[in-house]
């Protein structure tokens, strides 16, 4: 996969994450989830 696709996909769930969750605790979580998973 391209890193540029990587890094977009990743962006959009931190964009998503960062709307749901204010304390950002989930979306670090999910972000470490993400990057360990690629």
């Amino acid at each position: 996969m391209p890193q540029t696709r990587n890094s977009v996909t990743v962006n959009l769930f931190a964009l998503l994450f960062d709307i749901i969750d204010t304390e950002n605790q989930g979306r670090r979580i999910i972000l470490i989830w993400l990057w360990n998973a690629t």
